[in-house]
């Protein structure tokens, strides 16, 4: 019985396939080939409004290169689109900027990500056929005056919010509470910020006897208490240098702070030009200051309070380019006290278009740790360990992942089905 209800639905699905093949790809005729590379992006939306293209599934099946980008600024968000040519467009390329604001919604985003777009694709469209199948008008309101804009927030944008959570079952619930504030003030000259936050979470164990009552001597309880605050200013010294001082304070009571308070100052060097920062960067940052250490409990030093100076130096390496990605990171951190006192870490992401169809990725993050002054002399015992209240000893941290994907088939990808989707639109590109 099995194998003929196995054989029926081979037979239905190869019916199937028949008529898939019959139906074909939908192709626009004359129009370029466009490959997007774009997380963020709602690709059903893109498809439907933006219909006088073919959309292709590998960028070297591709006419044109669409790579969409993002950086935070002090309202919100700057959004690029950089348009690429090849084949016959090869050396037309051009870059489009959107201005973001943090009060604006997924959908006016999402139109005026499109509205660049459009227009990006327009110096490509006029020399193919298809240029006689489009309307365009240009709007005329007259003359305009540039008038000089007063802001009374002086460019300071603020943010302020609070959030709880409960999840449970009969024998186990979690609460969580979080408030934060945040301000910032971003120019082109320098950069302020600051931020505050205060986190409760509780986790709650509970037993019960052969009677199914609870037992409440042996409920046991987690609960995590953290409070943080920092403030910075970066000053833009040129198109290469910047320099900024960086203060916290924070109690944390998995790490054993009572209270640390720390003070900082920075140099950074960007090989690049920071207006590119958003496609590549090679960044070099120093860090030098002190910092004041109040702990909950004595240390593995016999230390209850002490004051520090310390030092950090980091390297970034970050490319977004049409074959893929590269993100590189090292930072060496040292007490100037006793330099042997430090930590080394390295952190990578790779993601490779080999060749039409293959990507590679690789990725991790690997710490040699042997700063952790701030350990407990307290042993954190069985349960503490096992429940993670406490931060524990080690000599390191490790974590990597690696993937290869290869997808193959047809190269235009036009049609949009959302029949028995999960909810969402959002297509999501890890390359």
């Amino acid at each position: 019985m099995k194998t003929n209800y196995l054989l029926l639905l081979i037979l239905f699905l190869f019916s199937l396939n028949i008529n898939a093949q019959n139906e074909g790809a939908t192709v626009i005729k004359d129009a370029p080939g466009v490959f997007f590379k774009c997380w963020q992006c709602d690709m059903t939306r893109m498809k439907r409004e933006i219909n006088f293209v073919n959309y292709v599934n590998q960028r070297q099946d591709a006419d044109i290169v669409v790579i969409v980008t993002s950086r935070s600024t002090g309202t919100g968000e700057k959004i690029s689109v950089y348009f690429e040519g090849q084949n016959e467009f090869s050396g037309t390329n051009d870059t489009l900027d959107v201005a973001i604001s943090d009060v604006e919604t997924e959908s006016i985003v999402d139109d005026k990500v499109i509205a660049a777009i459009k227009k990006g694709l327009l110096q490509y469209i006029v020399k193919t056929p298809i240029l006689d199948k489009i309307n365009y008008q240009i709007s005329n309101s007259g003359s305009k005056k540039v008038e000089k804009i007063v802001d009374p927030w002086n460019s300071w944008v603020f943010s302020t919010g609070i959030r709880g959570s409960f999840n449970g079952e009969s024998r186990f619930n979690r609460k969580s509470f979080n408030a934060s504030l945040s301000g910032n003030r971003v120019t082109k000259k320098d950069k302020w910020r600051f931020y505050a936050s205060t986190n409760l979470s509780q986790r709650n164990y509970y037993f019960f006897d052969s009677n199914d009552i609870k037992i409440d001597t042996l409920t046991i309880t987690s609960e995590r208490k953290s409070s943080y605050a920092s403030g910075s200013y970066v000053m833009s010294l040129n198109d290469h240098w910047s320099a900024g001082i960086f203060t916290n304070a924070f109690s944390n009571t998995y790490s054993n702070y009572d209270l640390n308070l720390s003070s900082k100052l920075g140099v950074e060097y960007n090989f690049f030009d920071y207006e590119e920062s958003d496609r590549k960067s090679l960044v070099f940052a120093y860090k030098v200051g002190t910092s004041y250490n109040d702990y909950v409990d004595t240390t593995i030093y016999n230390k209850l309070k002490e004051t520090l100076y310390s030092q950090n130096l980091s390297m970034n390496i970050y490319m977004k380019q049409k074959w893929g990605n590269i993100d590189f990171g090292a930072n060496f951190f040292s007490y100037l006290h006793d330099i042997r006192i430090n930590s080394l870490s390295f952190n990578t992401g790779v993601s490779w278009n080999v060749f039409k169809g293959l990507t590679f990725s690789i990725g991790g993050y690997l710490s040699f740790v042997n700063d952790q002054i701030n350990l407990s002399k307290q042993e954190a015992g069985v349960i503490g360990t096992v429940l993670g209240d406490r931060l524990l000893a080690t000599d390191y941290n490790a974590y990597t992942y690696m993937g290869i994907r290869y997808t193959f088939g047809s190269k235009y990808a036009n049609e949009v089905n959302t029949r028995f989707s999960s909810g969402g639109s959002v297509t999501y590109y890890f390359f």
